[in-house]
């Protein structure tokens, strides 16, 4: 009897459409009544066969949605914990922006726990002058990449990328991205820029997209000092409620809104809706596969609500299947920070705001006393006597020329009220004040083009600016390390999405128009086969290089002062490119390979000059000879050596020998040797 209830291989077959559903909703619920013994005995068979099946095949559980309700809820709980450990430093960035906008007396009275206001609170702008000439200087060297291959079969695809990279950055306004970051960054301290592929660009080709991201909307691991090594990271972005249906539609038609995590905002001036705002969490975290290899995965969600999961299978026909890949092939959070000055184990650091507001608060300070005792000295006060027999109100009225007496009037009875003007201390104090935050910020006169202790010269002034512009270099070079990254997203997604031919417009060494087709069949993975014939595959792999675009004026003053003095030394003379190739040998600015490269050519042009002048030389010689002996040559004679001329140049030397062999022109002297 036991043999005939085991089930058969041929009704194991419809039972695998069981298997995409998990164990527990396979199993009918038990419920009070006691069933029939039956349907008892069947469910039993069925569960058997369902554990049989998967024990003989090695089938795992398939679990269809990794990403539900409960998971959410776990998300939602580490957020407000990474939330809690960054809220002192999303506290100091709003208090930071307040400093930046002149408004900052409130938290000068908070820090002194004064309540009344000050009759005389000035705001003077030493930090925010300071911050504008940083922000100058980083504009004045806007940064150019320049693609670079390992291997020379990828020389081609990193030409073209040279040439497409600028074009992407121009199509997604980097160059407004990198004005508003360099703000945020002397601000704040910290900068963040998003590079993401948006689908919709390019009329749903897509494209890629770049973008500032608040930093008071993101949140990862505070305890990591690089973002990419923490386990997850959130961004919050805010749309209203009519954005949030019009974009996702039947999924949050019964949404009605409430936000479970408060995000710290910017102290606005004017009145913004509040209640109709929503928060969509777009949740980034790194997860291994089957593979062993660490995917990228995204889950954008709204209270508990799943708009879309990369590790859920595809809700759409035709949707790519991102379980196993990642939501980006390049596996990191796309997300690049840009510190200004960096704190140990943390991936945050601090700004110009915070390393100058305290000299900025004592500036203000004495400015209000300064200006309280300027005040006091500028209007004149009067004591006087209840028997003086002056009319008050005419007395304090100026407008009035004539005021009534009664009686006599003498200086016992009416004096002027004298204030002591401030000790010249509390000015040097000030002055002391303003030099520090100059000095501690790098902002002297000669940076802005002003100057003292006499030095006039434009040459001794771009010296001075030059060697005083070391901070700003340093800063500068720290962005361009963020750059780099960017641009390296920006290669990793053109190596995932540019499936199809582009068309990109470049302009060429002499400004000719030029169009690059470009896809990514020369960057993509490429499958081989080594020595042991087993399949391997071989990704390009580019080198960037980052220069400055534009420069200031001052270093071009430089650099055209450096060619001024290297053409006075003659090292654009060809006769000397030898001489002159080893002089740049042992010199270093920016160039200086272009100039090597012409000076090599046209010094090589010359000597090929000098040979063909040396050898036509000797043919004439040769005919003139012939013409002299009737046809015959004459014999080969010593000559006396001709004498160099004193500046020892060859190319005067061919002269002088053409100007010695006689008036005639070549012209004529062929006719005269056609003729004999």
């Amino acid at each position: 009897m036991q043999e005939n209830k085991k089930p058969s291989r041929k009704r194991e077959i419809p039972l695998k459409e069981e298997l995409k559903a998990p164990v527990q909703d396979r199993v009918a619920p038990v419920e009070d009544e006691q069933p029939e013994k039956a349907e008892q005995s069947e469910k039993t068979e069925q569960l058997d066969a369902v554990k049989t099946y998967m024990k003989e095949h090695d089938v795992p559980v398939i679990k269809e949605r990794a990403i539900g309700p409960e998971e959410l809820h776990e998300a939602m709980v580490r957020l407000k914990r990474y939330q809690q450990g960054k809220a002192l430093t999303d506290a100091r960035i709003v208090e930071n922006e307040q400093w930046w906008r002149l408004r900052h007396w409130e938290y000068v009275r908070q820090r002194e726990g004064v309540k009344e206001k000050e009759p005389l609170e000035p705001a003077s702008a030493w930090l925010l002058n300071c911050i504008m000439n940083k922000h100058a200087d980083a504009m004045d060297n806007y940064p150019e990449a320049i693609v670079q291959p390992r291997e020379a079969d990828d020389q081609e695809a990193a030409r073209v990328m040279t040439s497409i990279l600028p074009l992407t950055l121009e199509r997604c306004s980097y160059e407004d991205t990198y004005d508003r970051t360099w703000w945020y960054k002397l601000k704040t301290g910290t900068a963040v820029t998003g590079v993401f592929w948006s689908p919709e660009k390019e009329n749903g080709v897509g494209d890629i997209e770049i973008r500032k991201v608040d930093v008071l909307k993101i949140f990862a691991d505070p305890a990591v000092s690089d973002i990419q090594e923490s386990d997850h990271l959130f961004c919050i972005d805010i749309l209203t409620m009519e954005q949030l249906k019009d974009r996702w539609g039947e999924k949050v038609k019964d949404y009605t809104g409430g936000n479970e995590v408060t995000v710290l905002e910017f102290r606005h001036e004017d009145t913004r809706e509040e209640e109709n705002r929503v928060m969509v969490v777009d949740w980034y975290y790194k997860k291994r596969n089957k593979a062993g290899r660490s995917v990228l995965h995204l889950c954008k969600f709204v209270g508990d609500i799943v708009l879309y999961a990369s590790e859920n299978p595809p809700e759409e026909d035709g949707a790519p299947d991102l379980r196993e890949r990642g939501w980006y092939d390049h596996g990191m959070y796309p997300f690049v920070p840009d510190v200004m000055f960096p704190v140990e184990d943390s991936w945050m650091g601090f700004g110009y705001v915070d390393v100058m507001r305290d000299p900025q608060m004592y500036i203000d300070k004495l400015d209000s006393l300064i200006l309280r005792n300027a005040q006091k000295c500028g209007k004149k006060r009067y004591f006087m006597s209840s028997d003086s027999g002056v009319n008050k109100e005419q007395f304090a009225d100026w407008t009035i020329d004539i005021v009534d007496v009664e009686g006599g009037i003498n200086d016992a009875n009416i004096k002027e009220i004298s204030v002591s003007p401030l000790d010249k201390t509390v000015y040097e104090s000030r002055q002391h004040k303003i030099d520090e935050l100059k000095e501690t910020s790098g902002n002297r006169d000669f940076s802005q083009g002003g100057t003292t202790s006499g030095v006039t010269a434009a040459s001794a002034i771009a010296a001075l600016q030059e060697a005083g512009s070391k901070m700003s270099r340093d800063m500068i070079k720290a962005s361009y390390r963020a750059f780099r990254k960017i641009c390296e997203m920006c290669i990793e997604l053109y190596r995932q999405f540019y499936a199809a031919p582009r068309s990109f417009r470049t302009t060429g060494k002499n400004g000719e128009m030029n169009f690059v087709i470009f896809d990514n069949r020369q960057i993509k993975p490429m499958r081989l086969q080594d020595e042991f014939g087993q399949e391997a595959y071989r990704k390009a792999v580019f080198d960037l290089s980052i220069k400055s675009q534009r420069n200031s004026p001052f270093t071009r003053v430089s650099q055209n002062e450096l060619a001024k003095e290297l053409f006075g030394m003659g090292i654009f003379n060809p006769e000397m490119a030898d001489q002159a190739l080893m002089l740049l040998d042992l010199m270093d600015f920016e160039g200086i390979e272009q100039l090597k490269q012409k000076i090599s050519e046209r010094g090589t042009v010359f000597e090929q000059m000098r040979m063909e002048i040396d050898m036509l030389t000797k043919q004439l010689a040769m005919l003139t000879g012939q013409m002299n002996m009737g046809g015959m040559p004459m014999p080969q004679q010593e000559q006396p050596a001709r004498q160099a001329p004193a500046n020892h140049d060859p190319m005067a030397q061919a002269v002088a020998g053409k100007q010695a062999i006689g008036p005639t022109t070549a012209r004529d002297r062929a006719q005269n040797v056609r003729g004999a």
